[in-house]
């Protein structure tokens, strides 16, 4: 992996982004749940009022009155599942900073080892390369017949066809 110009001897984990949205994108967004939570207390406030407290609103403002608290639900949800969200994300991203660290000093001390360490990884680097063809005769089981079709041929081949 390139960074800086220096290849690094391992495999980085990508931190996860918050969002993919500009940064005034995100104010705004923030500024539009603020203003419906702020909106929500106000109506209701409204709706408290001693003039319509305990009496049944009709028309538009009844539907409204009905309705508040799924409003004030999703005005909380509306804010509260992006900081929930942002607070995971630093967690984890915390976790993968820690995991990439760790990865760092392995690899650093991979490459300040002795001979002898070197000369294992060699082997076994080599050992890795080797890539063994899967052939027909290394198949015991197909898709393409019954498992007790396969396996009255699997007798015949041992055992003869009996003819």
């Amino acid at each position: 992996q390139w960074e800086g110009g220096v290849r690094r001897p391992y495999l980085e984990e990508q931190e996860y982004q918050f969002s993919l949205a500009t940064s005034g994108q995100q104010f705004g967004v923030a500024a539009l749940g603020a203003l419906n939570l702020v909106g929500c207390l106000y109506l209701g406030n409204l709706l408290a009022s001693p003039y319509i407290a305990g009496k049944t609103l009709v028309g538009l403002l009844g539907f409204v009155q009905t309705i508040y608290p799924a409003l004030v639900a999703y005005a909380v949800a509306f804010v509260a599942v992006p900081v929930a969200r942002f607070f995971k994300v630093k967690a984890d991203n915390a976790k993968i900073e820690a995991r990439n660290r760790d990865r760092a000093s392995w690899a650093y001390a991979l490459q300040k080892a002795g001979g002898e360490v070197q000369r294992k990884l060699m082997g076994a680097k080599k050992l890795g390369t080797k890539v063994k063809v899967i052939g027909k005769d290394d198949i015991d089981y197909s898709s393409r017949e019954s498992a007790t079709d396969q396996e009255l041929k699997d007798w015949d081949k041992k055992f003869g066809s009996g003819s």
